[in-house]
């Protein structure tokens, strides 16, 4: 098992094609660079939020296609123990200590 790094110019049709549709004036528009990247999923598929075992690390990661959606939630969450040294009870079932 790997990863397939190539990008696909079909999805950058497709994205471009939505761009367009939203805003007509990138119809014609080049493209100067393209990139691709692996978005990260944890084993259990649900995020990692909370403390690490290395002391004043907090992690956020995990969200696999979510990451954008759950990031206003995810800053509460994780300025939480940065700011005030509280942690809410409902996120730490998503601790990276689950893994141990």
């Amino acid at each position: 098992m790997g990863f397939d790094a190539h990008i696909d110019a079909g999805a950058i049709r497709q994205v471009r094609g939505a761009a367009a549709a939203l805003v007509p004036g990138l119809t014609n528009a080049e493209i100067v660079e393209t990139w691709m990247g692996f978005r990260p999923q944890s084993a259990d598929g649900f995020p990692v939020i909370g403390p690490s075992p290395v002391e004043g690390l907090i992690v956020a990661t995990g969200y696999f296609t979510k990451g954008l959606d759950l990031a206003p939630v995810t800053a509460e969450l994780v300025a939480d123990p940065v700011c005030d040294d509280r942690l809410d009870p409902l996120v730490r079932r998503f601790g990276p200590d689950r893994f141990a």
